[in-house]
């Protein structure tokens, strides 16, 4: 039986239909997510102590993100990754304490809690990236009940990326505060009313289903993808690099050229963590 022409078309604007979806996903979780990696490296440089805990949250979010086995992953790394974009709106003052836990003020804590809504009017500007900015907006709500049966709604997707947030950055500040991974996970554990069980679970599990390594490098060997175990400061004693920096080969150039000028030099600490 010969196909009519109308049935010709109907397929033809079907395969067209099939690739526009094809690039359109290429683009958003490999181009845009490549900019936003690249967006992130620079801000990192730019305030190490502001910016280098967002690679590990992405890290912890994305643990979260695989043990669920959620769909549209790159949302919630794109938001994790983001999550402090707000940070650009407050003092380096602020964020120096917020990052040593030391006590805030009425005001400094009214001008911390807006980061989220700052970082997320940024986003919103963007376009296809508002779930992305609706997960950021969300990171310091309250836990609430998600159902994680069939697809998720746009609204419960944005819940869930803020909770998941949430969680990624409670157990990084509990790890950077001197907590083991076990003692962090069990004081989220103990604390079912900020942290949404089932997400502190999924991390649980991700943890347990990773090798850790600590290794001693020089500049030449380190790869991207290794985690500082210590901060990396010029001989003058300004940070280059924070400590648990994920490195990226961003990071990685301008360790190597300040190695080369000599402002750097010896070897460093770094995990190596690789999924079993």
């Amino acid at each position: 039986m010969s196909l009519r022409n109308p049935d010709i078309a109907t397929i033809t604007d079907g395969i067209q239909q099939y690739r526009l979806i094809t690039s359109e996903k290429v683009l958003l979780n490999k181009t845009l997510k490549g900019a936003v990696d690249l967006l992130a490296d620079i801000l990192s440089m730019v305030n190490p102590i502001a910016f280098s805990q967002s690679s590990r949250i992405k890290q912890h979010a994305h643990t979260i993100v695989k043990s669920l086995s959620l769909d549209d992953s790159w949302h919630y790394d794109l938001a994790a990754m983001l999550c402090q974009l707000g940070y650009v709106s407050l003092t380096d003052e602020l964020i120096e304490k917020v990052s040593k836990g030391s006590e805030l003020s009425h005001v400094e804590t009214a001008l911390y809690e807006s980061h989220p809504v700052m970082g997320a009017r940024l986003l919103k500007h963007i376009p296809r990236l508002e779930i992305v900015a609706a997960m950021v907006e969300r990171q310091n709500n309250d836990v609430a009940k998600i159902e994680f049966q069939g697809k998720l709604s746009t609204e419960n997707k944005a819940i869930l990326g803020g909770q998941i947030i949430r969680v990624a950055i409670a157990y990084d500040r509990l790890i950077n505060h001197g907590m083991d991974e076990n003692q962090a996970i069990t004081q989220l554990k103990n604390n079912p009313e900020n942290y949404d069980p089932i997400l502190v679970e999924a991390l649980s599990l991700g943890s347990k289903n990773r090798k850790v390594e600590v290794l001693t490098l020089p500049i030449s060997k380190l790869e991207p993808g290794l985690i500082l175990d210590q901060p990396i400061n010029t001989e003058a004693g300004i940070l280059l690099v924070a400590k648990g920096q994920a490195l990226s080969q961003a990071v990685l150039f301008r360790l190597m050229a300040a190695e080369k000028s000599g402002i750097i030099s010896g070897t460093f600490r770094v995990f190596k963590i690789t999924q079993m």
